[in-house]
């Protein structure tokens, strides 16, 4: 298990929002959606991210 903080789980998701892999429905019934399924792009795209994590 990945230990992060609230912030950078944020930031990760924010950077899967602005490429357009989910999207975010803001409201007490919100949350995020997948948009663009494509496991391995996804991976890709936050790898470095989580590599810095440790």
């Amino acid at each position: 298990m990945i230990k992060i903080s609230k912030k950078y789980l944020e930031q990760i998701l924010l950077l899967l929002e602005n490429s357009g892999y989910i999207e975010s429905i803001r409201g007490s019934a919100g949350g995020c959606k997948l948009i663009k399924a494509s496991s391995a792009k996804i991976i890709r795209l936050i790898d470095g991210v989580l590599d810095l994590v440790g």
